[in-house]
């Protein structure tokens, strides 16, 4: 997975200036922010064009080949439909030492709430339909067919986390 993020990085670094800045290409943005004791928070801001993701298919491909997730993505998928199919509902709680970890469904994200001393409060929302576009395939996992898929959610937040020390967007446009 380093190899695959790393690779990524210098794709961007090297060529995201000689990638034509086509008004209807999709990027994948991400912004964070943490919150510090200074009265300026760090920032980070990311733009990928998705095109530069789909250029290092043969590589996750590869990666994924070795990961052999068979019989497991059925099972995932299977249990995604079952999630889905239950509405909205808490999956789990856990409570112990004064830390909560809550995870949920609504109608349209799956939702953590997490709670503890260190950290304090954050909440983290993934949309039902990244779900979807992962374990919408046909047995396998494809990169291809996980990246048409992806480019259906342009406008939409594919996570967010808001909590007391940092936030953090990751979306499409």
């Amino acid at each position: 997975m380093t190899r695959f993020f790393t690779l990524l990085f210098a794709s961007a670094v090297l060529f995201a200036p000689l990638q034509a800045q086509d008004k209807n290409q999709l990027f994948f943005r991400l912004e964070a922010i943490e919150y510090t004791e200074d009265e300026v928070p760090n920032e980070v801001k990311l733009n990928i064009p998705l095109s530069l993701v789909k250029a290092i298919q043969p590589q996750v491909d590869e990666a994924l080949l070795e990961a052999n997730f068979g019989f497991y993505y059925l099972q995932f998928q299977q249990a995604w439909q079952e999630i889905k199919n239950a509405g909205p509902f808490t999956v789990v709680e856990i409570f112990h030492e004064g830390e909560t970890i809550r995870v949920s469904t609504t109608e349209t994200h799956i939702v953590v709430n997490a709670r503890n001393a260190e950290f304090g409060n954050a909440v983290v929302r993934i949309p039902l339909s990244i779900g979807d576009a992962l374990f919408n395939m046909n047995g396998t996992i494809s990169f291809a067919q996980l990246m048409a898929e992806v480019e259906l959610l342009a406008g939409q937040d594919l996570i967010t986390v808001e909590s007391d020390k940092f936030d953090l967007r990751i979306w499409i446009n």
